[in-house]
């Protein structure tokens, strides 16, 4: 596994593709991976989980210029995970989104009905 020094990112090629760098290295356990960019309400919930399961991330706020110019928070954060505790983590936010998507999977299948033309309303719209 390799590592992007400019974009803290692992991959399993020989030149990472987003930025087109030489400069990579085997991974390290020591390094802080890549893991999410999100909202600040997403990512405080992840936080929360990862402080919960005893792993170390660090989170960096990311935004755009103008949020700063006003000195406003910043909307987005970058969370950074050791490389050693990055399957774990990986593992949590796929959970974490499975769980979303039941959820919303439950919300429609309970509101199909709903989503269609009742009978009386779908005959007047084929008689106009």
């Amino acid at each position: 596994m390799n590592f992007c020094e400019n974009c803290n990112v692992t991959f399993e090629s020989e030149r990472y593709p987003v930025c087109g760098t030489k400069r990579t290295r085997q991974v390290r356990d020591d390094d802080f991976c890549f893991l999410l960019e999100d909202s600040a309400l997403c990512c405080e919930v992840l936080m929360g989980v990862l402080d919960t399961n005893d792993i170390p991330y660090s989170a960096m706020p990311f935004g755009s210029g103008v949020e700063s110019c006003f000195g406003k928070s910043l909307s987005n954060y970058r969370i950074y995970v050791p490389y050693g505790s990055f399957e774990k983590a990986q593992g949590i936010l796929h959970d974490m989104e499975a769980q979303k998507t039941n959820e919303w999977r439950e919300q429609l299948l309970d509101n199909v009905s709903s989503f269609n033309i009742p009978p009386k309303m779908e005959k007047k719209i084929r008689k106009n």
